[in-house]
């Protein structure tokens, strides 16, 4: 809760079916390539 305060974004990744969460090292890099091909 105290944390939730100091949020100013929020990343959702679609697709991820029946998935509660994603490893941080798996989360980052499918946010990467995301970006990575929106800079192309």
């Amino acid at each position: 809760p105290e944390i939730q305060k100091m949020v100013t974004h929020r990343i959702t990744i679609p697709g991820i079916a029946g998935a509660e969460s994603l490893n941080a090292a798996v989360a980052t890099g499918i946010v990467l390539d995301n970006w990575s091909r929106l800079k192309k």
